[in-house]
């Protein structure tokens, strides 16, 4: 069964972008062991350890946002993803009994929103205003 993760012609890692690489790999992580489960108690301790990572990995991003390293469309979408996407996505992991398909959506939606919200950095060299640098906006 294929993933709706494959790396087909670099589709999914932006460039040199190796926040979002790092994300995407842990996301892919949780999604293919939500597939492959076999027991719950070993399956949550696994996946928990998999949110930490996915967790830290999506903070680098947040980073590297901020600090200009990585060209986002929406840091509202962003922050939505970190702030409201991560609990979701918690909070199933979280629950007593597993339930392998919310967590495939929400690991896919997830995907799909990061894929659509970064830009490659190729593609914009040379014509970015200063408004394409998340880094540039004011978070308060």
């Amino acid at each position: 069964m294929a993933t709706m993760f494959s790396n087909q012609s670099g589709s999914t890692t932006h460039g040199s972008n190796s926040s979002l690489v790092r994300v995407l790999r842990d996301l892919k992580a949780i999604h293919d062991l939500a597939m492959s489960v076999t027991t719950r108690r070993m399956s949550h301790r696994i996946l928990a350890d998999f949110y930490d990572s996915l967790m830290w990995s999506i903070d680098d991003m947040w980073q590297d946002a901020m600090e200009g390293r990585l060209v986002v469309d929406s840091i509202s979408v962003l922050r939505a993803l970190r702030d409201v996407q991560c609990r979701d996505l918690l909070r199933l992991i979280r629950e007593p009994e597993l339930h392998r398909d919310r967590i495939v959506r929400e690991t896919r939606l997830m995907r799909n929103i990061l894929v659509n919200l970064v830009r490659p950095q190729s593609h914009n060299r040379g014509r970015r205003s200063k408004t394409d640098y998340i880094g540039s906006h004011s978070l308060s």
